[in-house]
């Protein structure tokens, strides 16, 4: 079925108010905690949230892409894929919670008198989980329960639980609460849902030396782009001035990235479609919905991202009168997310084509520039120095990932005025 720009504009729009809802409930999280404990406990918030992100990558090996391709593939059995996904991601979760809990404080987990290594310990393996099993949901078209899942009852009870509090609990400890609340809701529906699945006899054999053969590529580009994503608050923590700093870098980046969300909503409806044209060889059919998406994309995300360059100072005001130092940083951040939206789904577009190795070394290449840029300019620039270097690299893994995929495959993945 291909999708015109109508049908992709209704099909994204559930897609984009539980996205919005996710989103909305996260700021209000965020700048509760602003007003109530200021810029140092974002910061202190911000820097746990970099250390499972980091900490969850080698658990997840990849899945939360490579189990798209799975489930959407007819010839697997679903129930089967699910299974040894589960098994692989508790294996790998428990062989990195003994590696944290013995050399955590060895490593980067302890920062100016705060340990992070039990917390990170206690929450990685239903963190992981919820990265993951919630693709199953995309993949079978359930994007509502997919967006519940990762993307929005997390911040909504986090939310419920410190106020509750009255904030006498920690920011941490109840986005950990909403993690095990969450966890626990999506194994009940898991079980309810996946488990029905009626196993094939004619499926193709699907092991565990061939998930991670074919996720190794994923999990190698996925772990860049989560890298990339959290390098610079991880770094600003590590070689900054304070957690203040780190808090403030962190609001921007929120800020800026909330424009992600209708590059998000599109490729929450592609990307399935993506893998199953592929697959079946329906070019014309692939090419037309890429090119629709990015119009999308771009038509929706070009205001929001004026908005934000125009009334950056104000808007970082409403968290707080020492935020507005942030007003560069975030200036810049939405300049890298302009050519993000410009460039189309170019990620998704190369891992479910055929093209994740290449992907893997075009985001670890561009990983590995983004450290050296942070170890440099953080020292002078602060947090502007690490927008810059996290702006750069956005932009040229996008524009590299765009001329390939037209080189390669033919197809225009980019925003053009016509």
């Amino acid at each position: 079925m291909n999708l015109t720009l109508k049908g992709l504009f209704l099909k994204s729009s559930e897609t984009f108010i539980f996205r919005l809802i996710g989103i909305f409930s996260n700021y209000i999280y965020f700048y509760l905690i602003s007003i109530n404990l200021g810029p140092k406990e974002i910061g202190v918030f911000a820097f746990y949230q970099a250390l499972l992100l980091f900490s969850s990558i080698f658990p997840q090996f990849g899945l939360s892409t490579s189990i798209i391709k799975f489930i959407s593939n007819n010839e697997f059995d679903k129930k089967n894929v699910i299974l040894k996904s589960l098994l692989t991601m508790t294996f790998l979760s428990l062989l990195t919670i003994v590696i944290i809990y013995f050399f955590g404080d060895l490593m980067f987990f302890k920062k100016d008198n705060f340990s992070f290594s039990m917390l990170v310990v206690f929450s990685l393996f239903p963190f992981t989980i919820l990265n993951v099993i919630p693709e199953v949901f995309r993949s079978l078209g359930k994007m509502r329960s997919f967006i519940l899942y990762k993307y929005t009852l997390v911040p909504i009870f986090g939310l419920i639980i410190i106020v509750l509090s009255n904030f006498s609990i920690s920011p941490i400890k109840s986005y950990i609460f909403g993690i095990y609340l969450v966890f626990l809701i999506l194994i009940f529906h898991s079980y309810k849902n996946f488990f029905s699945f009626n196993e094939k006899n004619n499926c193709k054999n699907f092991s565990i030396k061939y998930l991670i053969k074919v996720s190794f590529p994923m999990l190698l580009s996925g772990s860049g782009l989560i890298f990339m994503s959290w390098i610079d608050s991880f770094m600003l923590g590590i070689v900054g001035s304070s957690f203040s700093d780190v808090g403030i870098y962190n609001i921007c980046v929120k800020i800026a990235s909330s424009t992600s969300i209708i590059l998000f909503s599109i490729n929450g409806i592609i990307a399935p479609k993506i893998a199953e044209l592929y697959n079946s060889k329906k070019i014309m059919e692939l090419s037309s919905i890429i090119s629709n998406s990015t119009k999308l994309i771009f038509m929706f995300t070009l205001p929001i991202l004026v908005i934000l360059i125009l009334f950056s100072k104000k808007i970082l005001n409403f968290f707080g009168p020492e935020f507005q130092i942030g007003f560069i940083a975030l200036i810049i951040l939405c300049i890298g997310q302009l050519v993000n939206a410009a460039c189309g789904s170019v990620g998704y577009i190369m891992q479910l084509t055929g093209n994740e190795k290449v992907f893997k070394n075009v985001i670890l290449t561009c990983l590995f520039i983004n450290i050296i840029l942070n170890i440099y300019l953080i020292p002078i620039y602060g947090m502007n120095g690490a927008a810059f270097s996290s702006s750069i690299c956005l932009v040229s893994w996008n524009i590299f990932s765009m001329f390939y995929i037209k080189s390669k495959l033919s197809l225009n993945t980019y925003f053009k005025f016509k």
